[in-house]
């Protein structure tokens, strides 16, 4: 799902800096 959808796990990425 990630690897077809790269823009999503960037996304995702983000948000677990973010909330680290």
């Amino acid at each position: 799902l990630l690897g077809e959808i790269p823009d999503l796990a960037s996304f995702i990425t983000d948000l677990l800096r973010g909330l680290a």
